[in-house]
């Protein structure tokens, strides 16, 4: 039986042999990338991102026919053409995701790539967008409001701003994402994703459109490696006093630190098979070895530059997960498209950023399309004060569905270690809030299927 999704009536009718597999459990938690790899369900096999599955008699075979470092050939174009070739291949993608499809909803976070999105989308005589949906929390960091509106502005259209839904977080809400074949960060805030749901249906629209994934494809991360990769392709004889100081602003870090980091970036490193994970795991767990994602491996004649946006882009499959959204509506996420990925993947990192700042090539490009104050923000939204706000305002359920819970069962969570950080008085200081989540949602995904699982060994 070959499909994308195990629903739950067929997993009765297949009842296939499954059990939990706790070693990728742990290390899931330990490097959240990991979910993209091989599932924590023995019993089903997942088709890795760009591999090919064939049946040889009672075996199968399988074939790697995609990888990114394929597309990273050093080659490239004046940034002139670079850029009059992305903004007509972004509108070309927008175009064919959208058209056809009836009303669309689209949302628009306040930052430069969901812009982008919308701005193809606005420029679309054939495409209806029944509403731009932009959420915001407290703190200036949290409410991006400004920056939308000012694109709606520009554009014509108006921004429809909702309050992030903020309620304790609990069992029911978290059982609502629970049941796919790998547990979704990007349901995480499952009261976002359900409002996003209702809006759409009541917008009567088919798709929802984002600008996830604008981050890894056009360069948002700037290191010295970019540097690296300029004088690895250039030579030395490119070094130019202006890229360090720009660079050294940009990082935040002097001159001479940005100069050695650059000078010493070329040397080889494997890719990390063992994840750290968050400070509440056992020693154990956090030393479990780690599935390497396949887009990792074998980068040996990769520029680092391009192997840290890899990383990156790998990272971003994770928004292609399951959530009430996505199970509702097709979620479209243009800037992830093949098309984009492998454009950008062969425009070296140091021109995307023009070693001066993030998304450099994709600012300038799309500039007549922005707002002033957008296009040269160097903030970028952050979440982290609502969601510790969520945490702190859910202790009382979180401490007693994580401490006697399935990871701290099977020794993947210390116990003690936790208890520690599930305080007021911790969290205040500031925690991994977001590793908190996921912890919460990875022990409600191990709750559904060691149930499912119990019950087909019961009945098996």
């Amino acid at each position: 039986m070959i499909a994308s999704s195990l629903p739950a009536d067929l997993v009765d009718l297949l009842a296939p042999p499954m059990t939990l597999d706790w070693d990728r459990i742990a290390g899931y938690l330990a490097v959240p990338t990991s979910l993209s790899g091989p599932l924590a369900l023995r019993g089903i096999t997942a088709v890795a991102p760009g591999e090919l599955l064939q049946q040889a008699g009672s075996q199968f075979v399988r074939t790697t026919i995609w990888r990114p470092d394929a597309f990273v050939t050093g080659d490239h174009e004046p940034p002139a053409i670079l850029q009059g070739r992305l903004v007509r291949l972004t509108d070309q993608v927008v175009g064919a995701l959208a058209s056809g499809r009836g009303p669309v909803l689209a949302e628009v976070s306040g930052g430069l790539d969901s812009a982008i999105v919308a701005a193809a989308l606005a420029r679309r005589t054939d495409v209806e967008v029944r509403q731009w949906l932009n959420y915001y929390s407290h703190g200036a960091e949290s409410d991006e409001r400004v920056y939308a509106n000012a694109l709606g502005a520009l554009h014509g259209f108006s921004i429809t701003s909702v309050a992030k839904p903020f309620l304790p977080i609990d069992a029911q809400g978290l059982a609502i994402n629970a049941g796919a074949l790998r547990p979704s960060l990007i349901g995480l805030d499952y009261l976002r994703d359900a409002d996003v749901a209702e809006r759409r249906r009541l917008a009567g629209a088919s798709a929802i459109f984002t600008g996830q994934g604008g981050d890894a494809v056009f360069g948002q991360r700037l290191t010295a490696l970019a540097l690296t990769d300029h004088l690895r392709r250039e030579g030395l004889g490119s070094l130019r006093l202006g890229s360090v100081r720009d660079l050294a602003d940009w990082t935040g870090s002097s001159a001479w630190t940005v100069l050695g980091q650059a000078l010493a970036g070329g040397s080889r490193r494997a890719p990390a098979k063992e994840g750290n994970g968050p400070s509440f795991m056992t020693d154990g767990a956090r030393r479990a070895q780690v599935e390497v994602h396949p887009w990792l491996c074998a980068q040996d004649q990769t520029p680092p530059g391009k192997r840290q946006q890899i990383e990156r882009l790998a990272q971003a499959q994770l928004v292609t997960g399951d959530c009430r959204r996505s199970r509702e509506a097709d979620l479209i996420h243009p800037l992830l498209s093949q098309p984009l990925v492998e454009f950008c993947l062969n425009i070296p990192i140091d021109v995307l950023t023009g070693l001066k700042r993030d998304r450099a090539l994709a600012r300038g490009a799309f500039a007549s399309r922005l707002p002033d104050a957008l296009l040269h923000r160097r903030s970028k939204g952050d979440m982290t004060s609502h969601y510790g706000r969520w945490v702190s305002a859910s202790l009382p359920f979180l401490r007693g569905f994580l401490l006697d819970g399935r990871l701290a069962g099977q020794r993947i969570i210390d116990r003690d270690r936790l208890e520690a950080v599930l305080t007021p008085e911790q969290l205040a200081w500031g925690a991994d809030y977001v590793s908190i989540l996921f912890a919460a949602v990875l022990e409600a995904w191990v709750g559904r299927w060691e149930a499912a699982c119990s019950d087909l060994a019961t009945r098996g």
